[in-house]
């Protein structure tokens, strides 16, 4: 869901441009990764909404007061 509009935007900002094709869909992908990558980092697995806009699972809370054990 975070990547659809994000693409949409730099692919209406592209479409006019005259180049080929490969090229303008070069940019598409890199400006989107660029963008995308760091939004959904910063945002997706902090607060609970933006968890599950984004289909991930509640975040586990310590029991006890410790933390959770580290993942490998």
């Amino acid at each position: 869901m975070l990547h659809r509009p994000v693409v949409v935007a730099y692919a209406y900002g592209v479409f006019h441009r005259s180049a080929p094709t490969g090229a303008k869909d070069a940019v598409i992908v890199a400006a989107s990764l660029v963008t995308v990558v760091p939004l959904y980092e910063l945002g997706a697995p902090r607060w609970a909404v933006t968890r599950w806009l984004s289909g991930m699972r509640p975040a586990a809370r310590p029991r006890g007061g410790r933390p959770p054990p580290p993942t490998p």
